[in-house]
Parts: structure tokens; C-alpha cells; sequence
């Protein structure tokens, strides 16, 4: 299963918002899981919020030393929208070059290892070296990812005001 870059594909608002509603039902039980806050504008404008998606890969951000993100839908077999990923330059180190989650009806079924797998054969051949990534201590599902592609612990960080401590891993790309 291949990423897709988030653009405007066609098809693609009704599976996106289908994937963005199964998040609203998580962030209640959980507020740790604020992806359907992170993405709810969808139901507001989906080419607006879209177009601010692709807005964030825009090359001369690099060049202006800011944040430059790159959103990847990942699909199953059915062409569901089961997780989205980012890689992330340009950013404080304490927040890592990789965001991800998986939807919760789709958890424990592998997809978040072939999701960060597939990310990194791409930065592979775009020649990063490599990437950090930040988690809760006791997000063992996410640590369980990590550690299967590679990743391997650095230290405790602290992200802006946030209280808790993050343990941040690191992954080597290109050895």
C-alpha cells in the first residue's frame, strides 16, 4: 500500500471525512487524541482546508526557514483512509519529523508499521539521513512502530508547556 500525498484527488472528500469522523467519537473518550480537532475544519471547507495542506509543502518554506510538512493518506486494501502521516522540517527539535495516527477501528492490524515503513523508503530516496520522532511514554502501540522500523530511544523532551515528558527516538535512514 503506497502513501498518498494529501491533494486534491478526486473521490477523496468523502473518504477523508469518513476518517476524520471516526476521530471525534476517540477525542471524547480520550483527549490525548486530538485529531479530530486537528482536522474538523474538513466538514467546514475541504478545498480550503485542503489547499492549507498543500500550502505547507511549498519548497520556498524551506528556503524561508519555516515549518514545511508534508500530509500522506494511507490506504487499505479497500481504499480506506486508515492513517495519515507527516514529515515535518523546519520545526523546534522536540517535536520530531514524524506525526502520525491510525484510526481507531484500525488499530492493531499492522498499518501503523507499514505506514512509517513506507515513509521511510520515500525519504530514503529523497536522501534523508535521518528523522526523530516523539511519543508518550506510554503510547506502547507507537513505541511498538517505532521500534520495529528501526527507531531507537534518545532521551526525555519536553514540548513547549506541556507537562509531561515525551521520549524521543531517533531512526537512521540512509546507513
Amino acid at each position: 500500500m503506497p502513501l498518498t500525498l494529501i491533494s486534491h484527488l478526486p473521490n477523496f472528500e468523502p473518504r477523508f471525512k469518513a476518517y476524520v469522523e471516526q476521530w471525534e467519537e476517540a477525542e471524547k473518550k480520550n483527549p490525548n487524541e486530538d485529531y479530530y480537532s486537528m482536522y474538523q475544519r474538513v466538514f467546514e471547507d475541504y478545498e480550503a482546508f485542503i489547499d492549507h495542506l498543500v500550502a505547507l509543502r511549498d519548497p520556498s518554506r524551506l528556503e524561508e526557514k519555516k515549518p514545511y510538512v508534508r500530509f500522506y493518506w494511507f490506504l487499505n486494501d479497500a481504499e480506506e483512509i486508515v492513517g495519515t502521516i507527516r514529515y515535518r522540517t523546519n520545526i523546534p527539535a522536540e517535536f520530531g519529523n514524524v506525526g502520525y495516527e491510525i484510526a481507531p477501528k484500525h488499530r492493531n492490524k499492522g498499518y501503523g508499521k507499514q505506514m512509517l515503513k513506507s515513509l521511510l523508503e520515500q525519504l530514503k530516496r529523497e536522501g534523508v539521513e535521518r528523522l526523530t520522532l516523539t511519543l508518550s511514554a506510554d503510547n506502547i502501540g507507537s513505541r511498538k512502530v517505532v521500534e520495529y522500523n528501526g527507531g531507537t530511544f534518545v532521551k526525555k523532551v519536553k514540548q513547549g508547556e506541556k507537562v509531561e515528558l515525551l521520549d524521543m527516538y531517533e531512526i537512521q535512514i540512509n546507513t
